[in-house]
C-alpha cells in the first residue's frame, strides 16, 4: 500500500537497473516492494503469498539503496516512467530465464549475448526493458512451440498488448514472419517464411508494435526436423474409439432435446396448447428442487473449461478487469500447457444494443451459463438491475419482456422475477438449475466499509439501491455462505486476483494433473481443436457458399471439391464453421478435419494419412493394425 508516486518511482528504479516489474506474484518474481507497516502486517494477503513462495521483501527504502548503489556503479539515470500499480514485485534479468536459445542475428534488438545466460549484464538487455509494460507486445505462448527447420507454416502466437497496423512486426531470430492473421490483440497466426535448414536449435521469439525498434516480452521457439512415433498402441486406439462412439451418443442426444425444446416453444407460441404426454416428458427433467431444469447442451471438446463471470456491472469493474487482464492469461497459458482449451464470458462486451432492446439479454446469459463449467461471483453492496419500484419503468419493462422471453426456454425463472439478473446468474448454480453436470463455482464478497474509500460523486455506483434491494441482497449472501460452494470475504478489488487464481489452478490441478499428459494422437487432435475453434469464434457465414458444399456432399461426385481464394479471405474459416454446422446437423456422418498449421507435423502427408485412418477405425469400430 504505497502512494501511487512512490509506485512511479520504485518501478522506474527497478527498470532502470534492467529488471521488470509484475503485477502478479509469478514464479518468476524475486523481491517483493511494500510499505514498513505492510511488512509488518501479518494478515495482509500478498505478503503471506511472498513468504509462501520464498520471495524477498524489502522496504522503498531498501529499493533506493541498492538502485543507487547500482547506477552510481554503472553511470545510468534513471528511466522516466509514470506508470503506478498496487503491488510492487520484480524480477531480476526475469527476461532471459525463461529463454535459454542461442542467436545468431547482426540485428542489436536480437543479440546472442542478451539471451544465452540466465544472468547477462542488465545494461545490454537493450530495447526490451525500456518499453512500457502496458504497451509492449509480450508473447507468453506458442503453438507449435517446435517445428521444422524448413519454415513455411503458421504459429499461432498468444500474448498482450498486439496492436495491428503496418508496424506490427513477429521475428524468429533475426527472421520476421511474412504474414499475419489478427484475431484479437492477444491472439494472432503468424506465417513463418521458408528457410534454409540448419538442423535442431532454439531461438528467441518477440513481437514488436512500432517497425521492429523496440520488441516485448519474448518466448523459444525450437527448430527441429524429429517426427514422433505415429504409431498408437492398443490402449490408444481403444479409448479413441470408446470416445467416439460416446461423442456421437452425445450430439445425437442433444439434437433430440433441441428439438423437443423447440416443438414446445412453437405449440405453446402459436396455439397454447398443451401436447399429450407433455406432463410426462417434462417431469423426467424436473430439478430435485422442484423446478424444471433447463435442457443439457453437449457441444464441447472433452477437455475444455468455459468460465462465467457474473457480478453487478457499475461497481465491480475493478475486479472484472482484474480478472480478464491478469488472472485470465496466466490461466489460459496453464491450461494450454495441459492440454486444456479455455475461454471465458464476460457479458460487459457481449450484449449488444439490438438483443437488449429485444429482451433478450436474460435468456442469452442463462445459454451461456448452461454450457459453462465454472463460475466466478463478485458481489458488494449493490444489488443489480432487478424490478423495482427503485429503478424507471422504462427499465423495468425491458426486464419483465426478457423474464418472459427468457421463461420459454427456462422456466424455472418465473420464481425469480423479483430479483435482479445477477441473483438470477448465481441461481443458476447454486440451485442447480445450470443444466448438464453439476458446475464448480467460487463467490467472492467484499467489505462494506470498502465503500468509504470511493470518491463522493462516484459513492452512489457502489451503494445499495433502497431497502427492498438490500434485504433481498442480504438473503442471497446468506444462502451462498449456506451453499456448498466456496466463498470468501476481500477488503478491496486487487485482492481477487491471486484469490481467483489460486482457486482456478487449484480446481485444474484437481481435474487435469500435471502429470497427466496427453498421448500424441490426443494432442495432434488437442491441436487442431484449438486451430478450429480460432476460426469458429466469431464467423459471419455465407450461405451460398455453404449451400454449395451442401451440394456437393448430397451429389455423387467423387472427385475433391477444392475451396480457392486470395490469402486472407477465409478459406479456413468457411470450411472450420461448415465442418462444426455439418456435424451438428449430421451427428450419423464421420467428418474429419485437418488443419495445415495447426501442428508441427500437420503438414507432413505421413501423419496426415495416419490420423485419417484412425478416425475411421475408431469411428467403424475396425480392429485391422494400423501401418
Amino acid at each position: 500500500k504505497l502512494s501511487s508516486s512512490v509506485k512511479a518511482e520504485l518501478k522506474s528504479l527497478v527498470e532502470s537497473c534492467g529488471s521488470s516489474t509484475s503485477y502478479l506474484l509469478s514464479d518468476k518474481v524475486t523481491h517483493l516492494v511494500a510499505s514498513d507497516r505492510e511488512l509488518k502486517n501479518r494478515s495482509n494477503y500478498a505478503v503471506k503469498s511472498a513468504k509462501k513462495k520464498g520471495i524477498v521483501l524489502v522496504s522503498p527504502q531498501a529499493v533506493r539503496k541498492e538502485a543507487k548503489a547500482y547506477l552510481d556503479a554503472h553511470g545510468a539515470t534513471p528511466a522516466k516512467n509514470d506508470e503506478s500499480q498496487s503491488t510492487l514485485g520484480f524480477s531480476t534479468a526475469s527476461l532471459s530465464t525463461s529463454s535459454t536459445g542461442s542467436l545468431t542475428s547482426s540485428d542489436p534488438t536480437f543479440s546472442s549475448q542478451d539471451f544465452s545466460s540466465n544472468q547477462p549484464d542488465p545494461s545490454k538487455l537493450g530495447s526490451f526493458t525500456t518499453v512500457d509494460y502496458n504497451e509492449a507486445p509480450s508473447i507468453n505462448l506458442l503453438l507449435p512451440s517446435v517445428g521444422s527447420s524448413s519454415g513455411g507454416y503458421k504459429v499461432a502466437v498468444f500474448g498482450l498488448n498486439f496492436a495491428p497496423g503496418p508496424g506490427f512486426r513477429v521475428k524468429f531470430g533475426s527472421t520476421e514472419c511474412i504474414d499475419y492473421e489478427f484475431h484479437s490483440s492477444t491472439s494472432v497466426i503468424a506465417t513463418l517464411p521458408t528457410l534454409p535448414r540448419t538442423g535442431g536449435q532454439s531461438t528467441i521469439v518477440a513481437a514488436s508494435n512500432n517497425g521492429g525498434r523496440t520488441f516485448g516480452f519474448p518466448q523459444q521457439f525450437h527448430f527441429s526436423d524429429k517426427m514422433d512415433d505415429p504409431r498408437a498402441t492398443s490402449d490408444t486406439a481403444k479409448m479413441l474409439l470408446l470416445n467416439s462412439q460416446l461423442q456421437n451418443l452425445h450430439r445425437a442426444i442433444a439434437n433430440i432435446q433441441q428439438m423437443e425444446s423447440d416443438l414446445k416453444s412453437k405449440m405453446v407460441t402459436l396455439t397454447s396448447y398443451n401436447a399429450p404426454g407433455a406432463a410426462a416428458i417434462e417431469s423426467s427433467s424436473a430439478s430435485p428442487t422442484g423446478g424444471q431444469k433447463a435442457r443439457k447442451v453437449v457441444d464441447k471438446f472433452e477437455r475444455e473449461l468455459k468460465l462465467f463471470i457474473s457480478s453487478p456491472f457499475r461497481d465491480m469493474k475493478g475486479e472484472r478487469e482484474g480478472l480478464v487482464k491478469l488472472v485470465i492469461p496466466k490461466f489460459r497459458k496453464l491450461c494450454m500447457e495441459r492440454g486444456v482449451i479455455f475461454s471465458f464470458v464476460d457479458l460487459r462486451w457481449g450484449v449488444t444494443g439490438t438483443q437488449s432492446e429485444a429482451a433478450a439479454t436474460l435468456k442469452m446469459v442463462l445459454n451461456e451459463i448452461e454450457s459453462s463449467d465454472l463460475m466466478v461471483g463478485f458481489y458488494g453492496e449493490r444489488y443489480g438491475w432487478s424490478i423495482s419500484e427503485e429503478h424507471g419503468s422504462g427499465d423495468n419493462d425491458l426486464l419483465r419482456r426478457s423474464f418472459e422471453l427468457a421463461k420459454k426456454t427456462f422456466p424455472w425463472v418465473e420464481q425469480f422475477q423479483d430479483r435482479s439478473v445477477t441473483e438470477v446468474e448465481m441461481r443458476a448454480i447454486i440451485d442447480h438449475y445450470g443444466g448438464g453436470e453439476e458446475k464448480n463455482a467460487w463467490f467472492y464478497l467484499r467489505d462494506k466499509y470498502y465503500v468509504e474509500e470511493i470518491d463522493a460523486e462516484e459513492r452512489h455506483h457502489f451503494q445499495t439501491e433502497g431497502p427492498v434491494s438490500k434485504q433481498k441482497l442480504d438473503q442471497l449472501k446468506l444462502d451462498l455462505v449456506q451453499s456448498e460452494f466456496e466463498v470468501r470475504n476481500y477488503n478491496r478489488p486487487d485482492q481477487t486476483i491471486q484469490y481467483v487464481l489460486d482457486d482456478l489452478t487449484d480446481h485444474l490441478d484437481a481435474k487435469y494433473p500435471a502429470d497427466e499428459r496427453l498421448t500424441s494422437e490426443q494432442r495432434e487432435d488437442f491441436l487442431h481443436m484449438v486451430f478450429q475453434r480460432s476460426l469458429t469464434q466469431v464467423y459471419l457465414p455465407f450461405e451460398s457458399s455453404y449451400l454449395s458444399i451442401d451440394k456437393y456432399i448430397a451429389s455423387d461426385v467423387t472427385k475433391p471439391l477444392l475451396v480457392s481464394g486470395e490469402r486472407g479471405v477465409g478459406k479456413s474459416a468457411l470450411l472450420a464453421n461448415w465442418v462444426r454446422r455439418h456435424a451438428d446437423h449430421n451427428p450419423e456422418d464421420i467428418v474429419f478435419s485437418h488443419y495445415f498449421g495447426a501442428s508441427p507435423t500437420s503438414a507432413t502427408y505421413s501423419h496426415l494419412l495416419h490420423r485419417l485412418m484412425t478416425k475411421v477405425q475408431s469411428e467403424l469400430s475396425l480392429q485391422t493394425t494400423l501401418p
